[in-house]
């Protein structure tokens, strides 16, 4: 969404920046969470869909499995974005270094909205987390529309304080699934 929005207000330079970051920094957490910890989390919702002890175990396994290993991650690639865009993307990246540090902390935070989306077709209540989405959309282009003419920082910045608002309204919608 962030792409989308800059695209319409920010050069081609800075648009390809943030591009390259957000791909640094979204690909080791998405494929970790898209790929592995779903496949295995969204069977275990379906099957245990009548069981709400189940569904809230699963629920604490699957945060507790993220933070271990989602956070770690994290926090590696932040404390190593200079040396990191370095060696991937070469000389002449450097500007890319403060949106990846920024984005790398969205997502891990973006965790929450996985789940949700996970737990919400498992249990049938897709429109909840559509409706989280939607809200979330609303308030990353109004943060967007704010920052993007300060600078591509600014602008990932403003992404990366949106993150958490949408972390603790997915958790909670997800919390009230599980019966938490």
């Amino acid at each position: 969404m962030d792409l989308l929005a800059l695209s319409f207000s920010t050069s081609a330079a800075d648009l390809g920046v943030h591009s390259r970051a957000q791909v640094l920094a979204y690909k080791p957490t998405e494929t970790l969470i898209g790929r592995t910890m779903m496949a295995v989390v969204y069977p275990a919702f379906v099957r245990h869909k009548d069981d709400p002890d189940r569904i809230r175990s699963t629920f604490r396994s699957s945060v507790g499995a993220a933070v271990a290993v989602l956070w770690p991650i994290s926090i590696a690639l932040v404390l190593t974005a200079p040396e990191t865009v370095a060696i991937i993307l070469g000389p002449g990246w450097e500007t890319a270094i403060v949106p990846l540090q920024a984005l790398t902390v969205v997502a891990a935070l973006r965790f929450s909205q996985r789940l949700l989306v996970t737990l919400s077709r498992a249990q049938g209540y897709l429109m909840r987390s559509v409706a989280s989405n939607f809200g979330y959309v609303f308030i990353l282009v109004g943060a967007l529309a704010l920052t993007t003419p300060i600078s591509l920082q600014a602008t990932a910045g403003s992404v990366a304080l949106v993150a958490p608002i949408f972390f603790f309204v997915a958790t909670q919608v997800s919390a009230r699934l599980v019966g938490l």
